[in-house]
């Protein structure tokens, strides 16, 4: 087997590695938007119920807060992969595709790596600690689901870890077959 065809072979091994990350998180993202209309309609009922009856639910009301969490968490790493968080763009624009690569493929390594890690394990106990004591609401009627939020936090470091990893990996290829 030649040289080039063993690095061709690598090169559609990472593109597929990339492909189910992204596809991973381009399916959640877009399940979890579903999240904004119920998270409407249940909105709308708790303000209608409150309103009408004079009555309410701490619990619903929770599960608002639960949908919002889950929402953001769940498309952090969707948004990545489209490139809408905010970037600061002063010269990036102007930046060849190779350039913009190595600057993607450094920042990524620099920055969003350590930092989705850092989120990650400075989370993992603290999240492990909720659901070993099956952490619940302080509130009476509140949902008993903390613990799902607290894991949530470990959730974001995972996914944001991944994303940044299939966004290395792209880069490199971007990199490797475009010096070639």
């Amino acid at each position: 087997m030649s040289e080039s065809s063993a690095n061709a072979r690598q090169g559609r091994l990472v593109h597929k590695l990339c492909s189910i990350l992204d596809a991973f998180n381009d399916i959640l993202g877009k399940t979890a938007a579903w999240l904004v209309v119920f998270m409407v309609l249940v909105q709308i009922f708790v303000v209608s119920v409150r309103s009408i009856l004079n009555s309410g639910s701490l619990a619903v009301e929770d599960s608002i807060l639960y949908m919002h969490a889950s929402l953001i968490v769940c498309c952090l790493a969707f948004t990545l992969k489209h490139d809408g968080h905010v970037r600061v763009d002063v010269f990036y624009h102007r930046f060849s595709p190779l350039t913009k690569a190595w600057v993607n493929a450094l920042g990524s390594v620099v920055f969003l790596l350590p930092f989705a890690a850092f989120i990650f394990f400075a989370s993992l106990d603290y999240s492990i600690s909720a659901f070993h004591n099956r952490e619940g609401s302080g509130d009476a009627g509140g949902l008993d689901l903390v613990y799902f939020l607290k894991a949530l936090v470990s959730l974001a470091g995972a996914l944001l870890f991944l994303q940044g990893l299939s966004m290395i990996l792209h880069n490199l290829l971007v990199l490797t077959f475009k010096s070639e």
